[in-house]
C-alpha cells in the first residue's frame, strides 16, 4: 500500500539576473518540477507541489560599519561621558578618554551598550500584512497585503534577545518604499528582507537607487 505524505520544505534560490515575481516563481516551479520527474534512489518519489509564497532577502557588499546601541531598548540615541581637550591648531576638542558612565535618551537612565556589526548583526525587514479577527497578520500566498509594516533590528544579541533600533507600522506600498530606501541610506551594509507574499519586490537591493 502506498501512502501519500505533504511535507513543508523551506527552499533557497539564487537568481543570477534580476526578475519578477511572475517569473521568479515560473522559473523556481520549472526547477521543483525536475523532481517530479526524477527517479527515485530512496524508495520516496515526489508526485506534485505548489508554490505557496515567495521571500526575498538581499544583501549588498558595502564596507560594513559598527553601531553601538542601548542593551536594553536597541536605540543608537546613546551618549557616554568623556575627557577632551581643546585643539587650538584644529578649532575643535579633541577627545583623550572615554569614561564607564553610559546613558540612553530614550530610557532616560544609565545604561550597557552594545557594539553591533551593521552587515552581520543587523537586518531590515518589510512585511505585508493582512487584518484579522487577532488583529493582523503576514500575508500568505497571493493575498493582496492591507498594510505594511517594517522594522530595523538587530540579529539575536547575549542572551538571545532581539532589539528594535526603528518600526514602522501601517503604511501603504509607497511609504514603505520610501521607508525601505530611507532605511537604506541609514544601514547599506544591512541586508533587507521583504515578505511581501507574491507581490514582494524582485531584485531588492539595499541601495538607494
Amino acid at each position: 500500500m502506498k501512502t501519500n505524505i505533504i511535507a513543508h520544505v523551506a527552499l533557497t534560490f539564487e537568481f543570477s539576473a534580476p526578475s519578477g515575481p511572475a517569473d521568479q516563481r515560473s522559473m523556481i516551479e520549472d526547477d521543483i518540477g525536475r523532481l517530479t520527474d526524477a527517479d527515485s534512489t530512496s524508495g520516496v518519489a515526489c508526485t506534485g507541489f505548489s508554490v505557496t509564497s515567495i521571500e526575498t532577502a538581499t544583501q549588498n557588499s558595502a564596507v560594513s560599519r559598527t553601531h553601538i546601541i542601548c542593551a536594553t531598548c536597541g536605540s543608537e540615541n546613546v551618549r557616554a561621558d568623556a575627557y577632551a581637550s581643546w585643539d587650538a591648531d584644529t578649532g575643535e576638542w579633541a577627545l583623550h578618554s572615554i569614561y564607564d558612565e553610559k546613558f540612553c535618551e530614550v530610557c532616560e537612565t544609565s545604561t550597557s551598550l552594545l557594539e553591533v556589526d551593521e552587515a552581520t548583526g543587523l537586518e531590515v525587514q518589510a512585511f505585508g500584512m493582512i487584518y484579522c479577527d487577532d488583529g493582523a497578520r503576514l500575508v500568505q500566498g497571493r493575498e493582496l497585503p492591507e498594510f505594511y509594516d517594517l522594522i530595523v533590528k538587530t540579529m539575536a544579541v547575549a542572551g538571545g534577545e532581539i532589539l528594535t533600533l526603528h518600526e514602522f507600522d501601517d503604511m501603504n506600498r509607497l511609504e514603505v518604499e520610501k521607508c525601505l530606501a530611507d532605511m537604506a541610506m541609514l544601514y547599506p551594509s544591512a541586508p533587507v528582507s521583504c515578505f511581501f507574499g507574491d507581490l514582494v519586490g524582485s531584485g531588492r537591493t539595499n541601495l538607494p537607487s
